[in-house]
């Protein structure tokens, strides 16, 4: 079946001139749906018809479907010896308030000369149970009768005994008879009154209730070449239908090999009107596009990112410029500036140059971006959800399970405990599956425990992603109280050796520990376990910050390094200003240029110390400790194991000023 006008017949098959009756359909009773496809705010219905048309010219109309059918999406296909000429579409009485289906009385017709068999036999019963009602009245009516007219001439004495217990006798059985007829009477009316209802609704005029979500009707025009069934296809398009991504991940520590599952499900909603019913259900990420209009790509431009710089002020002859506010030296305030026309600035990037640049923040340009979400610049994805759902129309979330995957992951275990002694679990997880993980809400289990709520971003094949899995309690941390201990004030001499004018300068300095146990309550070793912690940093040349615990060095710049080796003396001063963490001062040397530093210095065994972020793939050597911030790397921790761990470090400042911040 082919949709245009009929093609040329000399003999045309013959037909009746007058035009036949419409057929007419009712979409949920005469059809089944084959086909949903859901978008991310619309979705794509197929149903199919199968009608039977006479030779000629046919009229269907096909009503009761969704009033928000989008009218430009309508797509009708056929299948059989005819030709689709004509297809139509309106909304049916769209003022006509809606009343739900509900029983009502109708009016009084008459019933008919010749009631049904079913009537007749009924009728003839309640007759029968009325006139046998009737004659138990009479007799009861007789009995009272006669015991009235009984008098001593009439009966002998000696039997008005026997005469009087007979008649209470028959009385007492007749008044038995009575609730049994007046029950089954009482029946019998109740069902001819609905024998005759049901009569006079077949023979009244129907009217026609339209939901008023279901009021789109289609007519269409076909012309049949034979009498016969043929079998029609509606496609359409309709809102309120919506989807989104959702998982539940389960992790189960004790595997080795493959140690999540991620089940990938959908969250499908819909409020078209019509309930979807074991139906197959595909998802799509792409958006639709309906009509005859080639859709048209627009440009997919690309920028240089460019850091905000302030604007140069031109003030007019004769004002004032603003007092200028000199922040303290930064060691790094050159080195970042010209870094940043060299490479892109993550955030990471950003945090760090920051930290090193004592300046307040500065506002960030923001340009257009595009966020892969699923949909977007050649990102498209189709999901089939295995065999047939059902949906009903009640905007209620309904979940799907698309499919279940085994995935590897690189677990690890992260505790911050001066802000919080729990143990975070995250892991690296790659996407070894052929489908495309779209951003959405993760429910993740822990051991068969649910721990917390997460994020999953969009992943594609083969590629990897960090998932948070919320907090492990197997594994305990103590963090004692911080111990001080306040040194005596020193007083140190500066100038030549034999010079007469040596400058005294007296010293405070005050030592501190920092005590952290470890506990792994687990009968499985955990792969890898990070304790963040860190030292007070030095914003100021004359306060010095000595790490002694573990013995980390802190990197210089080349060109700070050399000044250091060249002339001592002279710079000692601006070295201190540039990193105020003079590392352990038992060393030979307390920093060292970024080129020889050591990224990692064993505590003990199986325990390493590094600065935050040296072990990320890309690391900047040059910012490792800028922030202060250190890490210990327990890998693995034993079953059962326990460690303890030490973080010591020193402050001296002059003993005339206070320090603000200890």
């Amino acid at each position: 079946m082919t949709a245009g006008p009929p093609a040329a017949n000399p003999s045309p098959p013959p037909f009746s001139e007058s035009p036949a009756a419409p057929i007419e359909l009712q979409a949920a009773t005469a059809s089944r749906i084959t086909s949903v496809s859901v978008y991310a705010a619309r979705a794509e219905v197929a149903r199919v018809f199968h009608v039977a048309l006479k030779t000629g010219t046919n009229q269907l109309v096909i009503g009761g479907l969704p009033t928000i059918l989008e009218h430009e999406s309508l797509r009708v296909e056929g299948r059989g010896n005819a030709v689709i000429q004509d297809v139509s579409i309106a909304n049916v009485a769209p003022d006509e308030p809606w009343r739900s289906p509900r029983p009502t009385r109708a009016p009084n017709f008459a019933v008919a000369a010749q009631p049904t068999p079913e009537l007749q036999a009924l009728s003839v019963r309640l007759e029968a149970a009325v006139r046998a009602r009737a004659r138990i009245d009479k007799s009861v009516t007789a009995v009272e009768n006669f015991l009235n007219s009984l008098t001593i001439e009439h009966i002998d004495a000696t039997k008005l005994a026997g005469a009087l217990h007979e008649c209470e006798a028959t009385t007492e059985v007749l008044d038995g008879r009575k609730p049994e007829l007046d029950k089954e009477i009482h029946a019998l009316e109740t069902e001819i009154t609905a024998q005759q209802q049901k009569e006079r609704d077949s023979k009244a005029p129907k009217t026609k209730e339209v939901h008023p979500k279901l009021k789109t009707q289609v007519s269409i025009s076909v012309f049949a070449e034979v009498e016969g069934q043929v079998e029609i296809v509606l496609k359409y398009a309709v809102s309120r239908a919506t989807w989104t991504p959702l998982y539940d991940v389960r992790v189960n520590t004790d595997t080795k090999e493959k140690p999540i599952t991620l089940l990938y499900k959908a969250a499908v909603k819909q409020d078209t009107g019509e309930s979807w019913d074991e139906v197959p259900l595909t998802l799509e990420t792409s958006r639709p596009t309906f009509g005859a209009n080639i859709p048209e790509l627009q440009p997919w431009d690309l920028r240089v990112y460019r850091p905000y710089r302030q604007p140069t002020m031109f003030l007019p002859p004769g004002s004032t410029p603003a007092p200028v506010i000199i922040s303290p030296p930064s060691r790094y305030s050159h080195r970042s500036r010209s870094r940043s026309r060299s490479r892109s600035m993550s955030p990471r990037y950003r945090r760090r140059s920051h930290s090193r640049e004592h300046s307040p923040p500065r506002p960030e340009i923001q340009f257009p971006t595009a966020e892969v979400i699923g949909s977007g610049a050649g990102v498209s994805a189709t999901f089939r959800v295995p065999g047939t759902v059902s949906l009903p129309s009640d905007g209620q979330v309904h979940n799907f399970t698309i499919v279940k995957l085994a995935l590897d992951g690189q677990m690890s275990w992260v505790c911050v405990p001066k802000l919080d002694t729990k143990v975070h679990l995250s892991a690296k997880i790659t996407n070894e599956s052929d489908f495309l993980l779209l951003r959405g809400n993760a429910s993740v289990y822990l051991d068969g425990s649910f721990v917390a709520r997460s994020e999953i971003p969009s992943v594609s094949p083969k590629e990897s992603f960090n998932c948070s899995l919320g907090v492990d309690p197997a594994i305990r941390i103590t963090y004692h109280p911080l111990i001080k201990n306040k040194n005596k004030d020193k007083t140190t001499s500066s100038g030549s050796f034999f010079s007469s004018n040596r400058e005294k300068t007296e010293t405070s300095s005050c030592a501190y520990t920092q005590r952290i146990s470890v506990h792994n309550t687990k009968s499985a070793a955990v792969a890898r376990l990070k304790i963040v912690d860190h030292i007070p940093a030095s914003r100021d040349a004359q306060i010095e910050v000595r790490l002694i615990s573990p013995a980390l060095k802190v990197p210089v710049p080349e060109e700070d390094a050399a000044v250091v080796e060249s002339k001592p003396s002279q710079s000692r001063s601006r070295t201190s200003a540039l990193l105020s963490l003079k590392g352990n001062s038992n060393s030979s040397s307390s920093s060292v240029t970024a080129s020889k530093l050591s990224k990692q210095v064993k505590v003990a065994s199986g325990v390493v110390a590094q600065w935050d972020g040296a072990d990320e793939d890309d690391a900047d050597a040059t910012s490792l400790g800028a922030e202060r911030k250190l890490n210990w790397i327990c890998a693995p921790l034993p079953a059962q194991g326990k460690v303890d761990l030490s973080l010591e470090w020193e402050v001296v400042w002059p003993a005339e000023l206070q320090i603000l911040g200890l």
